[in-house]
């Protein structure tokens, strides 16, 4: 009886955990009713193919259904790199992270965690994983994290990309105005005004009263006065008397 005891509390207990260990395996197959694709898939066509085919425990439809309702289509799996997801929800490619807060989709609730997402449960990595780690195909698009599938199982892994910080755009200095100088005002000094230089009134010369013989400086002193206008009448006279002799005499 005891052994009989012993066998069923191990059988309940393997049922109890195997939704969990199906997501812990690292290298090995999870072929249990967890898995999304049964037994897993190692390489993109082995994948393609179960998801075309069925998996020999779930149909084509329903792999399909699944998997191009999150936009994993053949393509895109093709297009995978190969990294890891760890139990604490990061995301691995070339020993890079390139997502965190990883959570994985199965075909049952687990204890803890598990919240629905469609017809699967979608659980956070620290509560679906029992290892530290599991192989995975990472969809990658311009260098940014899009999706992952857990090769054990083909289970559909989520995470958030870090986030690329906004650079703070540098402020442009304005420029200090450049003074505009005024050119100083030429003061054009008022010229002093020259007095005009008198023209000299000229002197009025006398004119000479002409030469007629020895009366003619007695004329001369002698035409300022009356007695001089007198006298040189008399001498005028007398010099047209001799005049007229000298014409007769000469006749």
């Amino acid at each position: 009886m005891k052994q009989i005891s012993r066998l069923v509390a191990a059988l309940v207990l393997v049922a109890l955990v195997s939704p969990v260990t199906a997501l812990a395996s690292t290298g090995g197959r999870d072929c249990d009713d967890n898995a999304l694709v049964y037994c897993g898939a190692y390489t993109q066509s082995e994948l393609n193919t179960k998801i075309a085919q069925g998996d020999t425990k779930n149909s084509a439809a329903d792999l399909q259904a699944i998997y191009s309702s999150r936009g994993m289509t053949t393509a895109a799996i093709n297009a995978t790199v190969d990294g890891t997801v760890s139990q604490d929800g990061r995301v691995f490619v070339n020993g890079h992270v390139v997502a965190t807060d990883a959570k994985s989709d199965g075909r049952h609730k687990q204890p803890t965690g598990s919240v629905a997402d469609g017809s699967l449960w979608l659980t956070p990595t620290q509560d679906s994983f029992l290892s530290t780690s599991i192989q995975a195909f990472v969809y990658m698009k311009s260098g940014v994290f899009q999706w992952a599938i857990l090769k054990s199982c083909g289970n559909t892994v989520v995470a958030t990309p870090p986030t690329t910080p906004t650079p703070t755009p540098t402020a442009t200095p304005t420029p200090k105005p450049t003074p505009t100088l005024t050119p100083a005002t030429t003061v054009t000094p008022t010229p002093t005004p020259v007095a005009p230089t008198p023209t000299p009134t000229p002197t009025p010369t006398p004119t000479p009263l002409p030469s007629t013989g020895p009366e003619a400086p007695i004329a001369g002193v002698m035409g300022l006065t009356g007695i001089g206008y007198a006298a040189r009448s008399y001498y005028a006279s007398r010099n047209k008397l001799r005049n007229a002799l000298r014409k007769i005499v000469d006749k």
